[in-house]
């Protein structure tokens, strides 16, 4: 993230890590938060990419569970939403597409695939909306992104997908 002077990056397998303030300054290992009382989620929502339907039906459904607020505000704009649930900045980021997803000609994975990785290493996961498999193989490059939900605690995919 230039705009903060931070480095964020991760290996598979490894640490996630962020380093802010140069090359010189000290790594800080990221975890994700764990989850904090129910209807104390700090939930992201991107408005201004979303599905209208798709975006109203995720948000209803998170707030029917009593799993957060309402009105949610995002925290930091300008760093991108999925790091920070990986920071432990935010527990969920819901991401859903202007048409049923974003396969129909969002991004691709690669758009997403460090974010990813970084997420999952600090200890959260990214699920696919539509049927909540994990999305966590980065090989086929040409696959777009499904609209999806970033889950700092893997624990909420059981939560955020009951039937």
């Amino acid at each position: 993230s230039p705009a903060f002077d931070t480095l964020y990056s991760s290996v598979a397998a490894h640490d996630a890590t962020r380093q802010t303030g140069g090359e010189k300054a000290p790594e800080e290992i990221l975890r994700t938060r764990p989850t904090p009382q129910k209807g104390e989620l700090t939930t992201l929502f991107n408005e201004k990419h979303a599905d209208p339907a798709l975006y109203t039906v995720s948000r209803e459904a998170f707030v029917s569970r009593g799993l957060c607020r309402p009105a949610t505000p995002d925290i930091r704009p300008s760093l991108p939403r999925n790091l920070q649930v990986a920071a432990g900045m935010a527990d969920v980021n819901i991401v859903t597409g202007k048409d049923a997803s974003l396969e129909a000609g969002g991004g691709f994975i690669w758009d997403v695939a460090a974010d990813f990785l970084i997420l999952g290493n600090a200890g959260g996961g990214a699920y696919a909306l539509k049927d909540g498999r994990r999305l966590h193989s980065f090989d086929q490059g040409r696959n777009r992104i499904p609209s999806y939900i970033a889950l700092g605690d893997r624990t909420l995919a059981g939560l955020v997908f009951q039937k």
